[in-house]
């Protein structure tokens, strides 16, 4: 047996035994420093992380992921994540795979018309109707501007307009503590599960880095997915920070805006099949025949029968 390997069996030991055999782990933790004795020195000094690490020299890696420069994160109170990991920003990929779903959330997962709506009807109530039209109208605005619907941002420049207006604050309190779980598409959570057992499962959404992870938490998007989240300003513009944190052979982008999905094939080619879901897979494409969806459903509920009959006519899935 190596040097590594009696190492980390020793320390796989002496993190059963605890307290009594606290010099013994000392002296190991010291070996394992030693020149040439690479025991994944990166995690010896947090104790989850390094049980993980000697019962991966033992028994080998149970999924295909790299787990090089990571150290565990407290779990959060309120239970959403639970073994989160933080990866440390040096270009290494989060999960390795020959083939990536990648889904999209508003539209696709989450059903943001219900939740727009609600929101209008809330601000008739508090604000009236002048007022949440004026909101809209900002909303709107940045929606143009940024490419998705930025909320808590046309909340801001509406109190910018309106600085006296005290209900400014309930609305800010609606949209934090909205119960986003009761707009999922139905079996939304249950439909990411089973894409799992075909291929690793990444939401990759457009959206703020405050309001949009908060939504897709609260939702248990981010719990159904094993945290294998992304949140961009424009996905379609970060298809190389998606390749560098989860490469792979060939993607699956699952998406209800024919526009995002034209852009994605334009750029990864036969790289990737898009998948068109919804409302809009009823129009005809506008888009040359290079951007035109490879795979059209009408409801998310369509979507894993539709991957495996295109896994039984096609070498990627």
């Amino acid at each position: 047996m190596s040097l590594q390997g009696m190492v980390a069996r020793t320390l796989l030991f002496v993190e059963e035994k605890g307290r009594d055999y606290r010099p013994l782990k000392e002296f190991i933790e010291g070996v394992a420093r030693w020149p040439g004795t690479r025991l994944w020195r990166e995690t010896v000094t947090e104790r989850s992380a390094r049980l993980a690490a000697a019962q991966t020299a033992l028994l080998g890696a149970v999924e295909p992921r790299v787990i090089c420069n990571r150290t565990h994160e407290s779990q959060p109170s309120n239970g959403c994540m639970d073994a989160r990991l933080r990866w440390t920003a040096k270009g290494r990929p989060l999960l390795r795979s020959e083939k990536v779903i990648l889904l999209d959330v508003d539209g696709t997962l989450l059903d943001d018309e219900r939740i727009i709506g609600d929101l209008r009807r809330h601000m008739r109530r508090s604000l009236g109707i002048g007022r949440e039209r004026h909101y809209v109208t900002i909303l709107n605005r940045l929606h143009a501007r940024l490419g998705y619907a930025d909320y808590l941002g046309a909340l801001q420049r509406y109190r910018l307009e309106h600085p006296g207006d005290p209900e400014i604050l309930r609305i800010s309190c609606f949209l934090i503590e909205y119960p986003f779980q009761n707009v999922l598409k139905p079996g939304a959570l249950r439909i990411i599960r089973e894409c799992r057992r075909l291929a690793p499962v990444v939401i990759v959404s457009d959206g703020d880095a405050v309001f949009q992870p908060h939504k897709i938490m609260a939702s248990g998007i981010w719990k159904a997915a094993r945290n294998h989240v992304l949140v961009f300003v424009h996905k379609d513009k970060m298809l190389k920070a998606i390749e560098r944190l989860y490469p792979a052979r060939h993607y699956f982008m699952v998406e209800d805006k024919p526009e995002v999905l034209a852009s994605m094939k334009k750029a990864w080619k036969k790289r990737v099949t898009t998948v068109l879901i919804g409302k809009r897979a009823s129009v005809k494409s506008k888009y040359k025949r290079d951007g035109e969806p490879g795979i059209v459903i009408p409801a998310l509920r369509d979507l894993p029968q539709a991957l495996r009959r295109h896994n039984r006519g096609s070498k990627h899935v």
